[in-house]
């Protein structure tokens, strides 16, 4: 058995929502990495120059593509998990329905 062949099996044996939950943290891995570079790219607010300027230049612009794509790839993943679940929110359960308006008797005086 090859080395892919039996990695795809040990994947296909995970449970659904753990490969959606992986899959959709990597998609968003990705998407935040290739935002920071952009920004870093197109010099947007001037991040760009901001960091070559600094001391520390490269370990700035790896932390800041780091912390985008972690964040967006956290990001992606939590909102895929909460979307998975079926929506059963509409059918009424249990419980007693109370009226919406109770009418009371008063009297207008002094």
């Amino acid at each position: 058995m090859t080395f892919f062949a039996q990695h795809a099996r040990r994947w296909r044996r995970l449970d659904r929502v753990v490969r959606l939950i992986i899959v959709n943290w990597a998609l968003g891995l990705g998407v935040g990495a290739t935002l920071a570079i952009g920004m870093l790219a197109f010099d947007a607010f001037g991040l760009r120059t901001l960091l070559w300027r600094s001391d520390v230049a490269l370990a700035g612009a790896v932390l800041f593509v780091a912390m985008f794509a972690l964040s967006f790839g956290g990001v992606v993943a939590a909102t895929a998990a909460m979307r998975a679940g079926r929506d059963d929110d509409d059918e009424p359960r249990g419980g007693r329905r109370a009226p919406a308006l109770a009418y009371v008797a008063a009297r207008g005086g002094r």
